[in-house]
């Protein structure tokens, strides 16, 4: 069975069904089905109308293996924030001894980051999502939830030119000194200590990543686009900076008979506006202990017209 097909399985046009709000709030509650919008291995976005409000919107239909834990709905019972896609409502499906159907409702937003990388070239406009993203990630951050998947494709724009973080599948509360997968996050935004095997990450890793999607509105293409692990590395080091220090401390192997472009002067030639240069600078960092907090980032001078809390 193909994997679309398996998540729309028993699903009819229509649903009625007992959903639970975020505090564990019980209702009933139809939907119509509209459209997929998404699918892939772990499960399927659909476009669905609310029927006793007509409103569209988006349910994300997940697999629930009983033998594995499963992090996402603890997540999004935590999180409150304009800047990211805050659950609606949730219910179970098709339940069974070996797992069940977890389908999660939100807002549904057509347009994501991806789409507006390829068209828009406004600097104001970039400035402002950028506060967004990174508003966004500070609250994160400040539950020391780390997304884990930062990419264009897990960026949402509304109508009202508002950003969302969303897709809190990878997403995880990572705790001092605790080890974590390093294969996470999308290779072309993976930060340099996810490649060298580093576990003992911190949240940092989403500022990376995030540092990588707004270089895309100048080159509209992934900033470091490798093949494989060790060639996304090579790519960072291509231009990123790395003192002695760092290469010692990050297990690296330090070549003094080469110098890197630099981050500054690569943002330059690319064309970066000036105003962006710094703020995507200290966020591409290849040492994660000087790079620099969503929250330092979020409070920079080039931000202080863009209140959006």
């Amino acid at each position: 069975m193909e994997a679309e097909d398996f998540f729309k399985s028993n699903y009819n046009s229509s649903i009625r069904t007992i959903v639970y709000t975020k505090k564990g709030v019980r209702k009933i509650s139809t939907y119509k089905f509209v459209e997929t919008v998404g699918s892939g291995t772990f499960g399927i976005v659909m476009r669905v109308k609310k029927m006793n409000s007509y409103e569209n919107l988006a349910l994300k239909r997940v697999y629930i293996d009983s033998r594995y834990y499963q992090r996402e709905l603890e997540i999004l019972k935590k999180i409150n924030h304009k800047n990211l896609l805050n659950l609606i409502e949730y219910f179970y499906s098709n339940v069974n001894k070996e797992g069940r159907f977890l389908n999660m409702l939100f807002q549904y937003s057509q347009n994501t980051l991806y789409d507006l990388i390829k068209v828009e070239d406004e600097t104001e406009k970039i400035i402002f999502l950028y506060k967004q993203a990174l508003d966004g990630l500070e609250y994160l951050h400040s539950l020391n939830i780390c997304h884990r998947d930062i990419k264009p494709l897990n960026i949402l724009v509304d109508s009202d030119g508002i950003l969302k973080i969303c897709d809190f599948g990878s997403a995880k509360v990572l705790e001092n000194g605790t080890k974590n997968i390093t294969y996470i996050c999308s290779r072309h935004y993976r930060a340099p200590e996810n490649l060298l095997g580093i576990s003992s990450y911190d949240c940092k890793i989403d500022v990376w990543a995030m540092g990588c999607v707004f270089c895309e509105f100048y080159t509209r293409c992934p900033l470091f686009k490798g093949e494989n692990n060790t060639d996304q590395l090579s790519k960072i080091t291509e231009v990123v900076y790395i003192s002695y220090s760092d290469a010692l401390e990050m297990n690296l192997t330090y070549d003094e008979t080469f110098t890197p472009i630099g981050i500054k002067n690569y943002l330059r030639k690319i064309s970066v506006d000036t105003k962006l240069v710094d703020v995507i600078e200290m966020s591409l960092v290849f040492n994660p202990n000087k790079r620099a907090s969503s929250t330092y980032l979020a409070q920079l001078p080039i931000f202080k017209n863009y209140k959006t809390k």
